[in-house]
């Protein structure tokens, strides 16, 4: 990702709450875009109510994704906090929402009516099953809209996905690049986007359209010896992907099975080598598959916690502040902005914002006595 913020001189307004348009605005906000996070002084973002939390009592995924964005606070009943949204409304690009029923209609601020303040804003509303579809009224989180995707067939049966794959990439990365991509568009006018985070799973699960073509579909679930996880003698992972018969045939020499080079794509002999496989990685440490990983180029990767990703530099330090505490936390290289920075409360841009859009300290200071904004 770049450092040069391709996406500076955008404004996103992130009416959403929860994990996926706040992780989407997250990643425009990273690349560049000022995001005003708007949140009801009557209805805080659930994300609170899930630890661990910092000592100002929000949660620490909270301020994870609402890092590098503006907070404001105000009270969205009032007309004076309806007229605050309109007014940032007119200079902005994107708006964006996760009410599948919509309370912003009686709100005031439906499509309709922001578009007749700014016709070029692109509004869009994220849910769960999209606006279109006979269950859109209906609540749901990720490992519904996993099993209606058909994505939770991935994993072992019973078996919790122990990521948010809905929430993260269905809604998160791929809303990102539903907005980037229309963001391209120079003649745009009243763009609606309904995105739908089951949608999105369905396009990136391509297996459910050829389900009835059994030979092959699944080759890559762990049937082949040659890409297959592994455990070591100190139990940690090890991932083999050699899945090119240039990687096999070397990993096959390395270890001094050639016998194994011929086996293909045969389900039976591929269950047997995978049993002496097993073995094998289990009578070595990771240790020593790591140096087998730096010296062969076969496509071998050992499992290595966060602790060694910040050792190896995959990871870079960044410092979560708080008032006087300071928490050294890993950060991912590919983070565009990378000040350590991380807002931490609810309003915390209020002033800030409403002298952006001309409010004076008096103007302000009876905004607050009005409960308009805290």
């Amino acid at each position: 990702m770049t450092k040069k913020q391709p996406l500076k001189g955008i404004t996103v307004l992130d009416f959403s709450r929860l994990i996926p348009g706040p992780f989407c605005t997250k990643i425009l906000a990273d690349l560049g875009a000022e995001v005003i996070k708007i949140e009801d002084i009557q209805s805080r973002d659930y994300i609170n109510d899930y630890g661990p939390y910092l000592k100002s009592h929000e949660s620490v995924l909270g301020v994870y994704l609402n890092k590098q964005k503006k907070r404001l606070r105000l009270n969205t009943r009032s007309s004076q906090g309806q007229d605050i949204i309109k007014k940032l409304v007119k200079k902005a690009d994107v708006f964006i929402h996760s009410f599948r029923r919509d309370p912003l209609s009686r709100l005031g601020l439906s499509s309709k009516v922001l578009h007749k303040i700014n016709s070029k804003l692109i509004y869009v509303s994220l849910t769960g099953y999209g606006k279109g579809y006979k269950k859109s009224q209906q609540a749901g989180h990720d490992i519904n809209f996993m099993t209606l995707s058909g994505m939770v067939d991935h994993f072992p049966s019973s078996q919790m996905p122990s990521y948010q794959f809905a929430d993260y990439i269905g809604g998160g990365l791929f809303s990102c690049l539903m907005i980037v991509a229309h963001l391209h568009q120079k003649k745009r006018k009243n763009l609606r986007l309904d995105l739908s985070l089951t949608d999105a799973l369905l396009y990136l699960n391509p297996s459910i359209f050829f389900h009835n073509i059994k030979e092959g579909a699944s080759f890559l679930s762990g049937q082949l010896a040659r890409y297959h996880l592994y455990e070591t003698k100190d139990n940690h992972v090890v991932a083999l992907g050699a899945l090119e018969d240039k990687f096999w045939f070397v990993f096959c020499d390395v270890v001094k099975k050639a016998h194994f080079k011929n086996i293909g794509f045969d389900e039976k002999k591929n269950k047997r080598v995978v049993k002496e496989l097993k073995t094998l990685f289990k009578s070595h440490n990771a240790s020593y598959w790591t140096k087998f990983s730096d010296r062969y180029d076969v496509c071998l990767t050992v499992y290595i916690d966060e602790q060694e990703m910040l050792r190896r530099g995959y990871v870079k330090k960044a410092v979560l502040k708080h008032g006087r505490q300071r928490y050294v936390v890993g950060q991912s290289r590919a983070i565009a902005k990378n000040d350590g920075e991380y807002y931490h409360h609810a309003g915390q841009d209020n002033m800030r914002i409403l002298r952006k859009l001309g409010f004076t300290t008096k103007g302000i200071r009876q905004l607050v006595e009005e409960g308009v904004i805290i």
